[in-house]
């Protein structure tokens, strides 16, 4: 598989104009810019914060070993990157949410 066709394959699912690269930075923006929201938290929040972030760099490794990969290495590669941008995902909703709640609660 050329390179080419490489950054074809990373195209989004529904969303050919988005690719694997961007959707990584977006999340990476999204994980700032609530890091900067939230930079009186409280130690729990912090820690999950600290694991948000290993998960991130996790995920940009994968997606640098991707595109340096091997034409023959691409289908493996191609669905660890798929579950780590999907794991990053999750884990920025589910703190996303839960300090949503904490504000609802404290608020209330």
């Amino acid at each position: 598989m050329s390179n080419e066709e490489k950054k074809n394959e990373l195209a989004c699912e529904g969303n050919s104009e988005c690719t694997m690269e961007e959707k990584l930075a977006k999340l990476g923006a999204k994980i700032d810019e609530f890091a900067a929201k939230s930079a009186e938290m409280k130690e729990d929040a912090k820690c999950k914060l600290d694991e948000l972030n290993e998960k991130r760099q996790a995920a940009m490794k994968r997606f640098d070993e991707l595109k340096a990969s091997a034409p023959e290495a691409w289908a493996e590669l191609k669905g660890g990157i798929e579950k780590s941008i999907a794991d990053l995902q999750q884990a920025f909703d589910d703190i996303r949410e839960a300090s949503s709640r904490a504000k609802d609660k404290l608020a209330s």
